[in-house]
């Protein structure tokens, strides 16, 4: 419907199947169904989410790895920015090294076994203990809590 409720909406709906013959363990049909405008090759429209969703993956991982500022100096944020990448390839750089499954064909990572939050935490803790960041902080008084 229209927002105003008289004209009926036209969408076009491609699904796309996908028979997964064994790729990553599994077996059975993968079915996406997409809401189009334009073109309706399901082919072509499955590739193009792909790329679109590969996109906003490696935003939501940058967006995890960037420190939060308050700054605004461009500079600042800049090089924030460039830490984060920096840090997102190494995490692939290791995955690609350490977790690709062993088989014949293309190489594909096991991404169960080093997840990304797993990648921050074992940072972390190298940085507290290479730079002696303590856990807490020791008082000259007890603290109570009323």
């Amino acid at each position: 419907m229209s927002p105003q409720g008289k004209e009926p909406l036209n969408l076009n709906i491609v699904v796309c199947v996908n028979y997964l013959k064994g790729k990553k363990d599994k077996n059975g049909l993968e079915i996406h169904a997409f809401s189009v405008g334009g073109f309706t090759d399901p082919k072509k429209v499955s590739k193009m989410y792909e790329r679109r969703f590969s996109i906003e993956s490696s935003y939501r991982i940058r967006n995890t790895s960037k420190p939060k500022t308050s700054s605004k100096k461009p500079e600042v944020r800049y090089l924030y920015t460039i830490i984060s990448f920096l840090i997102q390839n190494h995490w692939v750089t290791l995955q690609w090294k350490y977790f690709v499954k062993r088989q014949t064909g293309p190489k594909i990572i096991d991404e169960d076994k080093f997840r990304f939050d797993t990648f921050k935490m074992i940072s972390w803790s190298y940085l507290k203990r290479l730079f002696r960041i303590p856990d807490g902080v020791v008082t000259l008084s007890n603290i109570t809590y009323d």
